[in-house]
């Protein structure tokens, strides 16, 4: 997957994180709703700067972000980026709970 749509989704899956619209993230990034949606889509290639008001309006760091990403070990499909997505898009009790239950299933079969 070309690396717009990876940080695309990222993007998106945090913002669902945080019961986000586009709207209201756009409005916290001092952007545009519909460039949200294009960075999302992957349509766009943000500039640093952009990133960074997202990043603060995301309210995590570039690094985050961008973790495990380029290092060519990492293809669109693979169970960690999908578990990764699915995990951003959850709230943060239920990260939490996932976490507990992950923990314990990986202990059962030690």
């Amino acid at each position: 997957m070309e690396i717009l749509k990876i940080v695309g989704k990222r993007v998106r899956a945090r913002r669902l994180s945080l019961g986000m619209s586009q709207e209201a993230l756009a409005e916290r990034a001092g952007l545009h709703y519909t460039y949200i949606g294009q960075i999302e889509r992957g349509e766009k290639n943000a500039s640093i700067e952009t990133m960074v008001k997202l990043c603060g309006a995301l309210d995590i760091t570039l690094e985050t972000l961008f973790e495990k990403m380029g290092d060519g070990g990492e293809k669109e499909d693979s169970i960690p980026l999908k578990s990764y997505a699915l995990f951003c898009q959850q709230p943060l009790q239920k990260q939490r709970l996932l976490w507990e239950l992950l923990c314990a299933a990986v202990r059962l079969y030690e």
